[in-house]
């Protein structure tokens, strides 16, 4: 639906014919090579003014119903109803001041496929896939030491059994012990006593 416009110099005649492929644009990039005005010269009709050249582009009767102007695959939104004097601007924001463009790539990074490829995954995917595999390593972690653990426990009751030290086993050789001591002490005061009576003897 865009006006299309042919300059001619001279009275001579001609001819035109033309062929369109339609093809994706970006219009931020349109804008930034091409800035226009909007004038309006009633509240009913509007001028789109090349700002390079001031060239008049299009002259269009304003439509409420669709609220704003369309123009070069952009759409200006009008927020209330145009009066005559009326001039919008509109370029492609070259120096940036208030542009939203890195925020819109920043949050595009959620869908874009940064890891391995195009067949890769995305920031989001590849971080539940990090989240996951530190789960089944921390969970392989806690089985592998529980396992340990009771291998660990088994071989210390096996050292102990054998060169471990038992207080109530010692206790109870301490007192066998003593009593043997003590037997002997009485075995050999008695033989004392007897060798003393033998001596006695006359």
């Amino acid at each position: 639906p865009e006006d299309f416009l042919v300059f001619s110099e001279g009275d001579s005649s001609y001819a035109l014919s033309s062929s369109y492929t339609a093809k994706e644009v970006d219009p931020i990039a349109i804008l930034r090579q091409s800035p226009f005005t909007v004038n309006f010269l009633t509240n009913q009709t509007y001028q789109i003014v090349d700002d390079k050249t001031e060239t008049i582009l299009a002259e269009r009767n304003f439509d409420v119903t669709m609220g704003g102007i369309y123009y070069q695959g952009l759409f200006i939104r009008l927020d209330g109803l145009p009066e005559s004097g009326d001039s919008f601007k509109v370029d492609g924001n070259i120096d940036g001041i208030g542009d939203n463009a890195n925020i819109i790539q920043i949050a595009e990074l959620e869908k874009k496929k940064v890891f391995g490829g195009v067949e890769g995954f995305s920031i989001s995917e590849k971080y539940d896939v990090l989240i996951t595999n530190i789960g089944t390593f921390a969970q392989r972690a806690g089985v592998t030491k529980e396992a340990l653990t009771v291998v660990y426990d088994e071989n210390v009751a096996k050292r102990d059994q054998v060169a471990g030290v038992s207080l109530d086993q010692e206790a109870a050789d301490l007192v066998r012990y003593q009593q043997a001591y003590q037997a002997s002490a009485k075995v050999m005061q008695t033989a004392s006593v007897l060798f003393d009576a033998i001596i006695a003897i006359r």
